[in-house]
């Protein structure tokens, strides 16, 4: 029995803000105002999955016309597979939805997910309107769109070849028609949707000569940083856009033409407001370093009368005219940036706990904020007392700013749960429920007067949760079952965790959690009776002998070669093909990936490659499991990205393209007598009942050499299995997606792996 315990306790927080951003440099910052003073507009990407967006686009378009951004996402991506990980997929939606925060935030863009189920394989339309229905789509898209009111949408993921067509199909129709409702009412729809084809096009490479350039790129690779372990999702070649029917009637440009699809003549009402802006914005950008004194005084005086023209407009004029309070609006928040880095202002606060529960009280901190001086009146402002939050025990929503004592702050009785991530934090649309207060100071000098907006990075949880962490288990000798219990209230804990049922059992294990925050991961072991019923159960997992969550057991037959001398590439934890060779009981011998050519393969009849693990073998690995079938041994590779599949020693396959066609219920044809299929667990068709997400991950493209297919998939044929001789020896490489069936613990799946390794 094993243990992994940690303590997360009265987490606190020193924060600072301001309206420049802590180390944002001084290039980017006069580039992205200037910008945005100048130009500005509203770009809305509307991805199906994290990893989907057009960064490249979106860095240029915030870069170079100071355009505000914000990214759709329709889905968390739970479906997608990025690294050979024994990860479940609310968990990869978890770390999906963590990397695209971090993308966005990264360009300084707003993100919002639609928390629509990912669907990893659709061939008829019935399927997509039964995961996603027309109303909850649709509402969806015309919530965004309405509240952001973009310039132009551009559409990215449709065009990925393993995006199902009726799927891409579906989206687009909706899409339009919420467009024409919206315009219907007389209300703003964008110029032009652009909408990203297959077809791509060399990726321009910038020059950096310029400082707009250099900003782009600097963007760009901030966004893909935080994709670090998705970089496959990035191609080489931007894709080619066309615009949605109607969006606009003319031809669509570029989509990184800038002038075209964005910048628009000012009305005459707004001559004047434009060309002080734009006045405004030369002279922010040939700043070489941020004004002080009497510097900042005369940029300060200068911006006082464009921001009491923009607010006048605002007052006067009607709101039905939304492209240009938009505008204005867009670059009086441009004007206010740049006024709080002149005066630099900039709060330092504590928090007690930034991890609240329900009415739960926490205490903020202000110690001291810059740019306040001896004169004037300063406040702070707390927008959520409005959404049921407390200040000072007070219905009041505002307070005298008072540095160095502790302002109580008392949460909403139903206030968003952000934590767990990989459970309740699914459910919101943003990867953390935004928690705002403002420092409000009226200087002396009207000029210096300041409104600093300050996010407090409060996190919403239950008081108690327990998750498990590996939901699906297996009737079998060795089972682990991960819990991880967080308390996130000040009362104490002391009990026990286990599992008692008339099956199954793990010994009680112990726990004690004293402070708030207090993390414990325990690992029960399980043991099973010889008795367990075959089929699929429920069991319950108890602290004292109150059921506080559940999992799922499978159990069904599978006929095991135990004398198979079989070594896996990794270890038996850290791939989903490593933890089913255990589960079949399968004598073997874990080889390091990145010491394969150094390891003593002369008592091995099979090596087995893992799913998705291809690329952490070095050239040397693979040359060693070349020589390795020369000598007459069999290399057993699960599916793999295109790149590793196509070099495969002596490969037949010529061509592998991710594949959008199949889903869970396509036909698989098996070959009469091959000994994969046939023994010691013979498979047929109907075997396959019950697969979850497409049939294969790639569309294969054989070349005319000798090879055997003794899987194909679909009336396409498309190669499941595909043999082939090195040597005195084989090479098999299984292109069915078989990582989610493992996962799953689909019967098939681990009888189809018993054969593979089967003497």
């Amino acid at each position: 029995m094993s243990r992994r315990l940690a303590f997360v306790c009265l987490i606190v927080s020193f924060v600072s803000s301001s309206g420049a951003a802590s180390g944002d440099d001084l290039e980017r910052f006069t580039q992205l105002r200037s910008a945005e003073l100048r130009y500005g507009g509203r770009v809305m990407f509307l991805a199906v999955a994290p990893g989907h967006e057009d960064l490249a686009a979106a860095a240029r378009y915030r870069a170079v016309a100071g355009a505000q951004i914000r990214v759709v996402y329709l889905t968390n991506g739970e479906g997608s597979i990025v690294e050979p990980s024994v990860l479940f997929p609310n968990q990869v939606a978890a770390v999906a939805r963590e990397q695209a925060y971090h993308a966005t935030t990264a360009l300084g863009a707003d993100h919002v997910f639609l928390n629509l189920a990912y669907l990893d394989g659709a061939s008829s339309v019935e399927i997509v309107r039964d995961a996603w229905t027309t109303d909850t789509l649709r509402a969806r898209l015309r919530g965004q769109v309405e509240e952001f009111q973009p310039d132009l949408i551009i559409v990215n993921g449709l065009e990925r070849p393993e995006t199902p067509r009726v799927l891409a199909s579906e989206v687009l129709s909706h899409l339009s028609d919420v467009l024409a409702r919206i315009a219907s009412y007389r209300r703003h729809v964008p110029a032009v949707v652009a909408v990203a084809e297959a077809r791509q096009r060399a990726r321009a490479v910038e020059s950096r000569r310029t400082r707009a350039e250099r900003v782009t790129n600097a963007l760009l690779a901030s966004g893909r940083a935080a994709y670090a372990a998705r970089s496959a999702v990035f191609p080489l070649k931007e894709p080619r856009y066309r615009s949605l029917a109607g969006y606009p009637r003319t031809p669509l440009a570029a989509v990184s033409d800038v002038d075209a699809l964005l910048r628009r003549a000012a009305p005459t009402s707004l001559r004047s407001i434009d060309s002080m802006s734009r006045a405004f914005a030369d002279q922010v950008s040939g700043w070489r370093s941020v004004p002080r004194g009497t510097s900042a005084d005369r940029v300060l005086r200068q911006a006082v009368p464009l921001l009491v023209q923009i607010d006048t407009w605002l007052q006067v004029n009607p709101r039905d005219r939304e492209p240009d309070r938009r505008m204005l609006l867009d670059r009086r928040a441009a004007l206010e940036a740049v006024r709080l880095r002149v005066i630099g202002a900039e709060a330092f606060f504590r928090v007690s706990d930034t991890v609240l529960t329900n009415t739960q009280l926490t205490y903020l901190t202000i110690d001291s904020v810059r740019g306040v001086g001896p004169a004037g009146e300063s406040q702070v402002l707390f927008p959520m007392v409005s959404k049921g939050w407390i200040l000072n025990e007070s219905p009041e929503n505002k307070a005298a700013l008072v540095t160095g004592t502790p302002y109580q702050i008392v949460s909403s009785r139903d206030i968003p749960h952000d934590l767990p991530r990989e459970l309740s934090g699914l459910e919101q649309n943003r990867f953390r429920t935004p928690w705002n207060f403002f420092v409000i100071h009226r200087a002396a000098q009207p000029e210096r007067s300041f409104s600093l907006r300050v996010d407090a990075r409060l996190y919403g949880a239950p008081r108690f949760s327990v998750d498990v962490l590996t939901p699906i288990q297996m009737a079998v000798p060795g089972e682990r079952l991960a819990v991880r219990i967080t308390n996130n209230s000040r009362d104490g804990v002391r009990d026990t965790l286990e599992v008692h049922d008339a099956y199954v059992r793990s010994r009680p294990m112990y726990f004690r959690m004293n402070a708030k925050g207090s993390t414990e991961i325990d690992t029960l072991d399980l043991e099973f009776d010889d008795g367990y019923p075959d089929g699929t159960s429920v069991t319950d997992v108890l602290i004292g002998l109150e059921p506080v969550a559940r999992f799922l057991v499978r159990k069904f037959p599978v006929a095991v070669d135990r004398t198979a001398t079989l070594a896996v590439v990794g270890g038996s934890g850290a791939t989903v093909t490593g933890l089913a060779v255990r589960r079949l009981g399968v004598p073997a011998q874990w080889i390091d990936p990145t010491n394969l050519a150094a390891s003593d393969l002369s008592g091995v009849r099979t090596v087995v490659v893992p799913e998705w693990s291809g690329r952490s073998l070095e050239s040397s690995g693979w040359s060693a499991l070349r020589t390795f079938a020369e000598q007459g041994g069999r290399v057993i590779v699960l599916a793999q990205h295109a790149d590793v599949t196509m070099a495969l020693p002596g490969s037949p396959i010529g061509e592998a393209v991710p594949d959008g066609t199949t889903d869970s219920t396509t036909a698989l044809t098996i070959a009469a007598g091959d000994p994969v299929t046939l023994g010691p667990n013979p498979l047929v068709s109907e075997s396959w009942e019950g697969w979850i997400n497409r049939r294969v991950p790639h569309r294969l493209t054989l070349k005319d050499v000798g090879s055997e297919v003794p899987v194909v998939v679909g009336d396409d044929a498309i190669p499941g299995i595909v043999r082939w001789s090195v040597g005195r020896g084989s090479f098999t490489y299984v292109n069915l997606n078989l990582h989610h069936q493992l996962l799953n613990a689909h019967p098939a799946a681990y009888r189809l792996l018993a054969n593979l390794t089967a003497s």
